[in-house]
């Protein structure tokens, strides 16, 4: 039987606050052999000692071809559970809902979602907070709680409503 990750349990593990477990000089997207993919994988670790995984994917032809993801090793189900996938402009459908989202959305893993035997991150929410690959790497180590990660903006028309991730 599944382990499902309560939306409790999800709020949880977003709030809490995250480092990488090795110092991070840089976020260095390195080629995916095989790919039009550039990738960094970063290990994380949390204040409960729960463990994580950054991995953001990259398309070197299509700059809104991104993903930023947050995996979570879950110790019951003795698995990773992707939390949040920042993606960039492309067409998603809830498929529950039956809703069609067109541009920039944020999946989250969900009870619900589990429950009906889908994907767990399925479900995406369509988002104005980011328009660009920068902007969504603020926003995700802002809105996942993730310090200590360098965050250079390469974009000048970067969001600073909140300021800067620390």
């Amino acid at each position: 039987m599944a382990v499902i990750l309560t939306d409790n349990e999800r709020d949880e593990i977003l709030d809490s606050k995250k480092t990488p477990i090795n110092k991070i000089v840089s976020i260095l997207l390195k080629p995916k052999s095989g790919t039009k993919h550039r990738e960094f994988q970063a290990e994380l670790m949390d204040t409960k000692k729960r463990e994580y995984r950054m991995i953001i994917r990259k398309n070197t032809i299509d700059q809104f071809d991104f993903s930023i993801i947050l995996r979570y090793l879950h110790r019951d189900a003795k698995k990773w559970r992707t939390i949040t996938r920042y993606n960039g402009c492309h067409v998603h459908v809830n498929k529950l809902e039956r809703k069609k989202i067109e541009c920039f959305h944020i999946h989250k893993i969900t009870e619900k979602y589990q429950n009906a035997n889908f994907k767990g991150e399925g479900y995406a929410e369509l988002t104005e907070f980011y328009s660009n690959y920068d902007s969504a790497l603020g926003e995700f180590l802002r809105n996942n709680n993730i310090k200590g990660m360098p965050f250079m903006p390469t974009l000048t028309n970067w969001d600073e409503r909140e300021g800067m991730p620390q």
